[in-house]
């Protein structure tokens, strides 16, 4: 009722200290050698040099009122007088109190005029507002990168002084934030608060979290600015983008040729050096013990030798029917299920076969290539 009540005061004179001004200002501009305007003048300047006789003993900040003092002091004593009555959090502040039960009301009052979403927190909305104005008022000074919020760029600064104050104790990683530290640590307990009432998948992180919502809501609010296409999160927009400007970031450092995404092609691509430089080493490392046919990747080996071994890990669970490769088991399962992904097998079949003829006569060109490569340049010209 105290801390209520001070800031009914507070509020209540500041309101007063508006009228007064502008009523300072409007006198003077109508009669300014007038006898209130002079008074308002000396009362004007007095609370502009009003001065804060209330220090804090323990940091030096200075107060003007004894029960803003108090309510600072809890911030060293960390007395929090107000509970939540649904969870037992404890804060020093009223209003932070109110602000936290929306959490349990599910109360968003402060929506966006362009969007349409709703927050609970009037900061949150004032910082969502900068996401359609592109508002960055915030200026690194040495890199010049922009922010909106002033938290955001005292963190950001943290990178230039090259400070990370905040390590883990078990592997000794150290962060810019302590926000950092604590996700990271979940790599260590294997902790997953964040999980979907929907379908039951936990996450790590808050935000892998709200992107996998967008699942189940179908939300896309990222979109190209060129063709209009939306997506889940901005990763995949900016991978979208590449398609429009033809930039192709990521290239093979072996023969040079450049992709748009760091994904599955651009790993595929790399592990085919990686095979051939394994080879080169020991030719006989990716080779068929039985039959010395050679391979590039190592579960390919695997998956030849069971040819062999006779070895058939892959069962159906309803006619008991056992295949070599895991994808011979799906294709097999689909005579139960009835199910037809393509428009024509036999059409499929064909296809099948002409992708593995053609892959077994480029494999066949490139090991012969390897191998002219590897001779000698005289015997080579024999």
């Amino acid at each position: 009722m105290l801390i209520a009540g001070l800031t009914e005061v507070k509020e209540e004179s500041q309101v007063l200290n508006k009228v007064e001004d502008d009523r300072y200002f409007q006198t003077l501009e109508t009669e300014p050698n007038s006898r209130p305007a002079k008074l308002s003048q000396k009362r004007h300047v007095r609370n502009r040099a009003r001065k804060k006789p209330l220090t804090c003993d323990h940091c030096g900040k200075s107060f003007s009122h004894k029960g803003h003092l108090n309510i600072h002091r809890r911030s060293h004593t960390g007395e929090k007088p107000f509970a939540c009555d649904q969870c037992g959090k404890r804060f020093i502040h009223r209003g932070h109190l109110n602000e936290h039960l929306r959490i349990h009301t599910g109360e968003k009052p402060f929506a966006c005029t362009h969007c349409g979403k709703c927050f609970t927190h009037k900061a949150s909305l004032t910082w969502h507002m900068r996401t359609h104005s592109k508002e960055s008022p915030l200026t690194c000074c040495q890199c010049g990168k922009g922010f909106s919020q002033q938290d955001e760029l005292k963190c950001h600064m943290k990178i230039h002084t090259k400070k990370n104050p905040f390590t883990c104790p078990q592997c000794g990683k150290s962060f810019v934030h302590k926000g950092h530290l604590n996700d990271h640590i979940r790599v260590h307990t294997g902790e997953k608060p964040f999980t979907c009432h929907l379908c039951g998948k936990s996450y790590r992180l808050k935000g892998y979290f709200n992107v996998h919502l967008r699942i189940h809501s179908g939300e896309k609010p990222y979109a190209c600015d060129q063709c209009g296409k939306s997506f889940i999160n901005k990763g995949h927009l900016n991978e979208h983008s590449r398609v429009h400007t033809g930039e192709k970031p990521f290239a093979c450092t072996p023969c040079g040729q450049s992709f748009t995404h760091k994904g599955r092609h651009f790993m595929n691509h790399i592990r085919t050096h990686i095979s051939l430089s394994r080879n080169r080493r020991s030719k006989t490392s990716l080779a068929c013990s039985q039959c010395g046919k050679s391979f590039t990747q190592t579960s390919h080996l695997k998956a030849h030798t069971r040819i062999h071994t006779g070895e058939k890990p892959f069962t159906c669970q309803q006619c008991g029917k056992s295949f070599t490769q895991k994808g011979n088991l799906k294709d097999h399962v689909r005579i139960h299920t009835g199910e037809k992904p393509f428009t024509t097998g036999l059409i499929w079949s064909y296809f099948l076969v002409l992708v593995r003829t053609l892959a077994a006569a480029f494999w066949t060109r490139w090991s012969l290539f390897i191998k002219r490569a590897e001779q000698p340049p005289n015997k080579a010209l024999q």
